[in-house]
C-alpha cells in the first residue's frame, strides 16, 4: 500500500493516520518516520527506558498485540468504544494498522474531545465520556495513555454523542497483569479513570496551556 503520496488525516507525536486510499470508512494508522523504536529509546528521559529493548518501544508491535488480546478476550464487544480491528497491512512507510474510521453519522468525521474545551464540554458529551469510562472499567483496560487527545467523539444516527478510545488503549505493563486478576484489573483501571478525570478537569481549568490535537486536513 503506497500511503507516502497521501496527506495523512492526522498525526501524533509518535504516528500517523491516513484514510485508507481504498475505503474511505477505514483508516491506516503507521509510525512516524522519526519515531523509530530506536529514536524513541535514544530520546527517552528515563534511565529504564534507554535500557528496554528497542522491541518493547515498537507502538505499532504493541497496539497490534493489543488489538489482539481485546479481540480474543471480548470479541465484538470491545469495539463498542474502539474503532474495529480490522488487520495488519504492508505500507511504504513501513506496517499499517487499520481500523475502522470512526465518523458522525452525516459520514463526517468524529471531533477529537480537546477540541471541546474550554466551552462545550457538558451534559450529553460528559455523559458520553463516562459511558466509556465505564467500558474501561468493565474490560479493565490499565490504559498507557488514556487522555482526551486519544478520545473522539461521533454523532450517532440518534444524534446522540458516542465516545471512542482511538489511541493509547493498550497496557503499559510488560505482563498483562490485569487480564488474569480481576480485583487487580479493576484497581489499575480506577486508577486510569480517575487520572483521566483528573486530566479532564485540568483542562477545563487551564485550556490554555492545552495542546490542541485536531484533524490535519477535512475528509
Amino acid at each position: 500500500m503506497i500511503l507516502s503520496s497521501e496527506v495523512p488525516v492526522a498525526a501524533g507525536s509518535k504516528r500517523l493516520c491516513f484514510v485508507h486510499p481504498d475505503d474511505p470508512n477505514l483508516m491506516v494508522k503507521v509510525s512516524r518516520p522519526d519515531a523509530t523504536p530506536e529514536d524513541l529509546r535514544r530520546k527517552a528521559t528515563s534511565l529504564r527506558r534507554r535500557l528496554l529493548p528497542a522491541s518493547y518501544l515498537d507502538e505499532q508491535r504493541r497496539e497490534l498485540q493489543a488489538y489482539r488480546r481485546l479481540q480474543a478476550r471480548h470479541g465484538d464487544i470491545a469495539w463498542q468504544h474502539i474503532p474495529e480491528f480490522i488487520g495488519r497491512v504492508e505500507t511504504d512507510l513501513g506496517v499499517g494498522i487499520v481500523t475502522r474510521f470512526i465518523r458522525n453519522a452525516d459520514g463526517s468525521a468524529g471531533i477529537n474531545l480537546t477540541r471541546f474545551f474550554p466551552d462545550g464540554y457538558a451534559g450529553e458529551v460528559d455523559e458520553a465520556v463516562r459511558v466509556l469510562t465505564d467500558f474501561v472499567l468493565a474490560l479493565r483496560l490499565v490504559p498507557r495513555d488514556f487522555k482526551a487527545y486519544n478520545v473522539v467523539i461521533a454523532r450517532l444516527p440518534d444524534g446522540r454523542p458516542h465516545a471512542w478510545f482511538v489511541d493509547g488503549f493498550g497496557g503499559s505493563q510488560f505482563l498483562p497483569l490485569a487480564d488474569w486478576n480481576r480485583a487487580y484489573g479493576e484497581r489499575m483501571s480506577r486508577r486510569r479513570i480517575d487520572r483521566f478525570r483528573a486530566n479532564l478537569e485540568n483542562r477545563v481549568k487551564n485550556p490554555d496551556s492545552q495542546r490542541l490535537y485536531p484533524l490535519t486536513r477535512d475528509v
